[in-house]
């Protein structure tokens, strides 16, 4: 059955960002990153038509971004823009600087150049405003080890300002939603990586986020656990949130993605949907045109990024 996400609240103008995490409490786990088996072929389905590109308002939009790490700039010049009930897909090899550019937008690192405008607020001028329309999952997050996803969830909830009955709502709401009820008062220590995961977006949505930015979201889990994440960012988008997501699992990419952008180098090599592509790269897989944007970025990566997603691919299967 799919999941029924909350579709968002208007934000509250008076709603403070989360608080910085205090010193005596629980230090999160870190879990190893592994790839998944790929989805059945059969599962496989055109990108959604709920949207319109050229119809649907934009909700999220960055222009020049950039961030130097000493005299390497791992990101440069990216600028993408996001509609309203839009997934995108950020792809690149291993340092393309994927990670650095989704820290960026959600606030967690800041850029040296360029802006970022979320559903009309502008980061620079009002950044807590914009950081908590955001949510953010990555393939190892952690929990607070000693606490129950219950508890871990009324604590994001006060970091949030969000009132009781309220938090209430919502928590049983996304409980039901992500069908945590059979763990759902077992400290995280005892949760399996798929578990883990679940809780997380639970996390990453209990305040209604407007973008949602999930980092390689299904790395670790098996193929059931994996389909119910695939499944609940399918709702996310048809309740009209916007998702960046960065995967290796390129199936995921094809099943989910309105738009996929492909980094390479810290920069926007290539950027449209599957279809133009792979009109644009005269290939008929993402794999083939993937490679295929690399090798014309810099001939002398293509082996490189073959041999990863080779990689990719043996882990998956």
């Amino acid at each position: 059955m799919e999941p029924t996400i909350p579709p968002p609240e208007p934000s509250n103008t008076n709603e403070s960002a989360p608080a910085p995490s205090k010193t005596n409490e629980p230090t999160p786990d870190s879990d190893t990153s592994l790839l998944v088996p790929e989805p059945d072929a059969s599962l496989l389905a055109p990108v959604s038509e709920n949207i319109r590109q050229d119809a649907a308002p934009w909700c999220f939009r960055i222009r020049d971004l950039g961030k130097c790490f000493g005299t390497h700039w791992a990101v440069r010049n990216l600028s993408i823009t996001l509609r309203h009930g839009e997934v995108y897909g950020l792809l690149g090899p291993n340092g393309a600087g994927k990670t650095t550019t989704l820290r960026m937008i959600a606030g967690l690192i800041e850029p040296d150049e360029g802006s970022l405008q979320l559903s009309g607020v502008d980061r620079d001028a009002a950044p807590l405003e914009a950081r908590k329309k955001i949510g953010f999952v990555t393939g190892s997050t952690g929990l607070y080890q000693r606490l129950t996803p219950i508890e871990l969830l009324h604590f994001f909830a006060k970091l949030h300002e969000i009132p009781k009955h309220d938090a209430q709502r919502r928590i049983d709401e996304l409980v039901e939603a992500l069908a945590l009820h059979s763990f759902a008062k077992q400290q995280a220590a005892t949760l399996s990586t798929g578990q883990k995961q679940r809780v997380n977006l639970a996390r990453a949505l209990l305040h209604q986020p407007t973008l949602l930015i999930l980092d390689e979201p299904t790395a670790g889990l098996d193929i059931i656990s994996a389909d119910f994440i695939l499944q609940t960012i399918q709702k996310a988008r048809k309740d009209g949130r916007s998702v960046i997501l960065s995967t290796h699992i390129l199936t995921e990419t094809e099943l989910l993605c309105d738009r996929i952008g492909v980094l390479f180098g810290g920069k926007l090599a290539q950027e449209g949907s599957l279809a133009q592509l792979f009109q644009s790269t005269q290939t008929h897989s993402l794999a083939q045109a993937f490679l295929k944007i690399i090798q014309q970025a810099d001939p002398l990566a293509a082996p490189h990024a073959s041999a990863q997603l080779n990689h990719a691919t043996e882990n998956a299967s």
